[in-house]
This record gives structure tokens, sequence and C-alpha cells, in this order.
């Protein structure tokens, strides 16, 4: 990856994360001044003991900024310029569980202000029972796009006896970002009886959101291999600036299509009250007798939870098929992964690269050497086979 489109990516993540600091930076306030999250706490809460809570919950959030910002600064120094797109992904992962720890962290030492509500959110709730389908939420258009691009690009790469390995790892998550559209339609929304239709039209909205996160983020795998079968067929580098920038455009336009989605879904959360009801209430209760090593593990078909309140702590519904499904599913990626890895070391032995042979070369060849050139070209044609040669040039 070059520099250019290593910083690109990383500032096209940092621009998404400024985006949404502002919604972090306010969460405690997403349902208006009377309320610290999801606990009601009156009117002049801010003014008082809320003003201290508040701004404790905004210090512990800003750490995870500062430490990759001093991150950036190194890698900089250093020039590893490879390294930023992996930078902004733990940034974005460590941001994100940072706030949900801080928020637990805050919300506890503000229960003891949660006052009665006047005109609560009811506690009953209604299931929505609507039923939905996959093919409700699939568009068709893409759908047909991307499965031809894959089709044809296996088709090219199997052609030109390019590595296989990563095409089928790209393949296979596929497959697992299905699964997860599948998990996401079929998750149940529960809103309470009275305004339900406010409360089923905010989560549809966030079902969408999810749901076009998934759309999307396979459409970026099917565009990775049909650049890798595109360079294979045509060795051009204009074409590889040209399709690596079509990706990044794309990317942008995606992006700043699922940040106004996400404002508009914001937005409504401020005009509905938080519902007193948890999550475990609306579920079938679990069967006593269903719980196996000292409460850990739960086992029942029929309760379609995934985690249960066990007699100690929370446990996992072992029974449940969709568990069942994804831990298969991960088993199965991590044997995948070994065994690219394993391919990948052994043409690659000792960590030598090709990419620098052929610079080598090069660079030999500027300086007239060509006959030492020429012996280094036929060396590395002997030691890295000459597909994996053919893809390392670019």
């Amino acid at each position: 990856m070059s520099e250019k489109f290593s910083l690109l990516t990383y500032f096209l993540i940092v621009a998404v994360r400024v985006n949404s600091f502002p919604r972090r930076w306010n969460t405690p306030l997403m349902y208006g001044p009377r309320y610290f999250y999801r606990l009601h706490v009156g009117e002049a809460f801010y003014e008082g003991a809320g003003r201290k809570l508040l701004q404790r919950y905004r210090a512990l959030l800003l750490w995870p900024y500062f430490a990759e910002l001093a991150a950036f600064v190194v890698l900089m120094l250093r020039r590893e310029f490879a390294s930023l797109p992996n930078l902004a992904l733990i940034g974005l992962v460590s941001t994100v569980l940072n706030q949900r720890i801080s928020m637990r962290m805050v919300m506890r030492s503000a229960k003891r202000f949660e006052e009665k509500e006047i005109d609560p959110a009811p506690a009953a709730v209604t299931l929505s029972l609507n039923p939905r389908r996959l093919a409700d939420y699939t568009n068709p258009v893409f759908e047909i796009v991307l499965a031809s691009a894959i089709t044809v690009s296996l088709i090219f790469l199997a052609q030109m006896h390019a590595a296989m390995e990563p095409a089928l790892l790209m393949l296979y998550l596929q497959a697992g970002l299905l699964l997860l559209k599948k998990a996401i339609v079929d998750w149940r929304s529960a809103a309470p009886l009275e305004d339900s239709e406010i409360y089923l039209e905010v989560r549809e909205r966030r079902r969408k959101l999810l749901l076009f996160a998934c759309d999307f983020y396979r459409g970026a795998l099917g565009f990775v291999m049909t650049e890798q079968a595109a360079l294979h067929m045509i060795p051009d580098e204009r074409l590889r600036w040209t399709l690596k920038s079509l990706y990044l455009a794309l990317s942008i336009v995606c992006v700043c299509f699922a940040i106004a989605k996400t404002n508009e879904l914001y937005a409504m959360y401020r005009n509905i009250k938080p519902t007193r009801v948890k999550g475990s209430k609306r579920l079938i209760p679990p069967d006593p007798n269903g719980f196996v090593a000292g409460g850990l593990l739960y086992f029942d078909r029929d309760n379609p939870a995934i985690l249960v309140q066990g007699p100690r702590s929370v446990a996992l519904n072992a029974g449940n098929h969709r568990l069942l499904l994804g831990a298969s599913y991960l088993a199965g990626l991590m044997l995948l992964l070994m065994w690219t890895s394993k391919a990948h070391a052994a043409i690659y032995p000792q960590g030598i690269r090709p990419v620098r042979a052929e610079s080598t070369q090069l660079s030999a060849r500027d300086s007239g050497c060509g006959q030492n050139a020429g012996t280094l070209g036929r060396t590395n044609s002997e030691v890295f086979p000459q597909r994996y040669y053919a893809q390392a040039r670019f």
C-alpha cells in the first residue's frame, strides 16, 4: 500500500470519527436535559452534581484520542505509513469500547440521583408481529452486480493461476456478512404499547443503517477481488491508481450517506423517552433446570435468547442455533486464516518479499549492471513461482 493511499485511508476514518464525536460527547443528553442517558434525573440535575458527572464522563472519553495522537506522531517520525490504517482501526475500536465502559462507570454514580417520573415511558411492551424477510431488505441490482463481479473475478484469477487463498478468504467473509445481515433482519423489535409507532420507526431506521453497513463491507470485498483480477490481466500502474481512486471515492460517498442517516436517527431519539424495560424481560424466562457448568452454560432450543440471566451471572444459551452457527463460522474462519498464512509462508520463505527483490533489480538496471540484474531476475523466478511474482509486482 502506497504512502498517499495509506494517508488518505487514515484521514477518511478520522473524518468519520470526528463527525461522530459530538454525539459521543453529548450521549448523556441524548434524551434531553431531564435525563442522564436513560436515567430520569430532573430539571436542575446538570446545574449541580450532574455537571461533575458530565465532566467526568467527557474526561474519560478523551484519553484514546490523545493516545492515538501520540502513536500517530511516532509513526510519522519513523515514516511507517503502512501502519496508519491499522492505527485508525485500533483507534476506532478503542473509542467505542472506552465510551461504553465510561458510560457504565458514570451511570453507576448517577444512579443515586435518579428521580421518579411523573409521566414515564410505559413498561409494557409489544413485539412487532410484521414478518420480516431478508428479500425485503435486499437490492436486486446490487446483488446481481456483486455476484457477477465476484464470479468473473474468480474465473480470471483461476485462469491466470494466481494465488487463490486471499480470494477464498474474501468469499468466506462475504458469507459471514450475509449471515450477519440475516440475523439483523430476524432480530425482534420491541416497543411500548403507547406511541409504539414512533419507537418501531426508530428501530426500523437503525436496522436499515446496520444493513447498509453490511452491504457496504460486502461491496468493498467484491471491489477488492475485482481489483486483483484486473491487475493480473492488465499490469498497468495507471490502472492501479485509477482503481484505488475509484475505491476511495465510492467509500467517501457511502460514508457521507451513512453519516447523514445516522444524524437523522439520533435526531429522532430526542423525541422519544427511554423505555424502562430491559431486554431480558422481553424474552422467555430461562428454565432453572437448563443451567450446567455452574450456571455458565444454558441449553434451551426453544428460547430465542443467546444470553440469559443465570443464577450467578449471564450465561450463554448453547442450544441456540444462531450461537452454534456463529461458533462454527468463527472456527472455519480461524482455519482458513491459518491455511492462508501457511501457504503465504511456503511461497515467501524466511520473510523475503519479491517486491524488494524487484526494486533491487530495477536499481541495478538503472545503475548499468544489466547482467547482474538479469541474473537476479532469474534467481527470483526460480525461488518464487511466476504467479506470485507477477502478483507482487503491483
